[in-house]
């Protein structure tokens, strides 16, 4: 590089640039094309985020409130603007919740079969199949509520789950099936009120 004067070492510097500039460029563009469309996408997903909390926050006045068309309006803007969101899946629980309460039973079977189909997270999903279930209990859909039952994957959940084909096996005229369900309640952690469940049923047949 000595060697050079100083109108040779502008010329090779000139040859270079001409040969490699626009490599350069283009990766100058791609760094920044991938820096800022990074944060473009982090602050669009937080902005999601607070949208769909809102939303979520005012659906629950709403039920407060008894505003039961309020709630659904909220709560279809959830579903149709942010369907990945868990906020979605909240809102379709606790629109299961109020139906169930309203007595408006088709409505709660389809707000939790959405929940079914869409959740990303495993634990809302089970707790949708044991919230369909017991409802399809209740409409004596008792082939429905038992695939249900078998869909559900956490373990965290086993208290209810037993207690649910405890409840399957009785409405199947199944008395000794059923306690062994409710006894695997009661070992899971379960309830006093499971012992009363129990206690309703007839004594366990003695083996001759």
């Amino acid at each position: 590089m000595e060697n050079y004067t100083d109108e040779e070492l502008v010329e090779t510097i000139k040859q270079w640039w001409k040969a490699n500039g626009s490599a350069i460029i283009a990766g100058i563009a791609i760094g920044l094309v991938v820096i800022f469309g990074w944060r473009f996408w982090t602050s669009h997903r937080l902005a999601q985020a607070e949208d769909a909390s809102l939303h979520y926050d005012n659906l629950l006045q709403s039920l407060t409130r008894n505003n039961a068309a309020d709630a659904l309006r909220q709560g279809q803007e959830l579903f149709d603007d942010y369907s990945g969101s868990p906020y979605a899946d909240l809102a379709a629980l606790q629109l299961a919740k109020q139906a169930v309460a309203d007595k408006k039973m088709p409505e709660a079977i389809a707000q939790l079969e959405w929940i079914v189909d869409h959740a990303d997270m495993d634990e809302i999903r089970d707790i949708a199949h044991l919230r369909l279930a017991r409802v399809l209990l209740d409409q004596g859909r008792l082939d429905e509520a038992d695939k249900q039952l078998t869909s559900v994957q956490d373990q965290s959940f086993n208290v209810e789950l037993e207690e649910l084909r405890g409840d399957l096996y009785l409405a199947r005229k199944q008395p000794e099936e059923a306690r062994t369900a409710y006894q695997a309640a009661l070992s899971a952690g379960g309830n006093n009120f499971l012992q009363l469940k129990l206690a309703d049923l007839a004594p366990p047949k003695q083996e001759k």
